[in-house]
């Protein structure tokens, strides 16, 4: 009797104890998958502010040429309005 009382302690503290490094080894694949996705979103976010710095400056560079091309045209329109004036004026 004494024998299979000490097996089932036997067998319960064995249990037991795979149990906890069972759990031991759950948690640190959870920890090591929190780690990888956080590594992971900070990588995309920081490529992704690149992109977006890369698009800000490109649309920055597109308006100021279109500003100055705007600037340009207006300039040349004056001139032509302003010769038509003169040759109105004249006739």
């Amino acid at each position: 009797m004494k024998k299979i009382i000490f097996g089932f302690i036997a067998i319960s503290l064995f249990v037991a104890s795979c149990k906890e490094s069972t759990e031991d080894k759950i948690n640190q694949a959870i920890d090591a998958v929190k780690t990888d996705v956080k590594d992971k979103s900070d990588a995309v976010k920081m490529e992704a502010e690149k992109k977006l710095d890369s698009v800000q400056a490109k649309t920055d560079k597109m308006a100021d040429s279109l500003k100055t091309k705007s600037e340009k045209a207006l300039k040349k329109w004056k001139e032509k309005t302003q010769n038509v004036k003169e040759e109105v004026i004249k006739n």
